[in-house]
């Protein structure tokens, strides 16, 4: 797992969708967490004011969770098997260790919340350190996890288009037989 902070959150016209960019920390490679505008407003939002005073439900959170004695330790970003990326939170309750599977999105704003580490799976992250074919292996995947989003939020019209790019992506580099994601 690769610590990362959240870098940028921003429209993404190549894949028609928003995304909030993870930087590995003290490197250049990134992973972009595709969410819908909401999302990507809130993060935002959460990391221009980790500067300033904590918003009151930050506080409250903080409260609450010391109250019912739950210390969240960290997020985790992974691809799960079938290709969808998912977060774990980790954290001890009651003396015991306790994960939890949710999106990426909320849990990336708990951790800005809570001041939480982040750390994503290293097969994920991708820029300089790569060759030339796993950055658009990588690019790939990126465009599968922006066709599960749009699927999810009920874009058919993008997923059909992120469909369409996805099998010329596919074609151009030559797997477009048989595999199966």
């Amino acid at each position: 797992m690769v610590p990362v902070e959240v870098y940028k959150s921003e429209w993404m016209a190549k894949y028609g969708s928003y995304a909030i960019l993870l930087r590995e920390i003290g490197g250049e490679r990134t992973y972009p967490i595709f969410v819908d505008e909401l999302d990507a407003q809130m993060v935002s939002l959460l990391e221009e004011q980790k500067c300033f005073l904590p918003y009151t439900s930050s506080r409250v959170l903080h409260d609450l969770l010391d109250r019912v004695d739950v210390s969240i330790c960290r997020v985790d970003i992974f691809r799960q098997f079938l290709g969808d990326v998912l977060a774990k939170i980790s954290f001890h309750h009651k003396g015991k260790l306790t994960k939890m599977i949710c999106q990426p999105a909320p849990a990336l704003e708990l951790a800005l919340r809570c001041n939480l580490e982040i750390r994503v799976q290293d097969c994920l992250m991708y820029g300089d350190t790569a060759s030339h074919q796993s950055n658009d292996k990588q690019e790939l995947a990126a465009l599968k996890d922006a066709l599960i989003q749009a699927i999810k939020s009920e874009a058919y019209e993008d997923a059909a288009r992120l469909r369409d790019q996805i099998s010329r992506m596919e074609k151009r580099q030559g797997q477009g037989h048989g595999e199966s994601h």
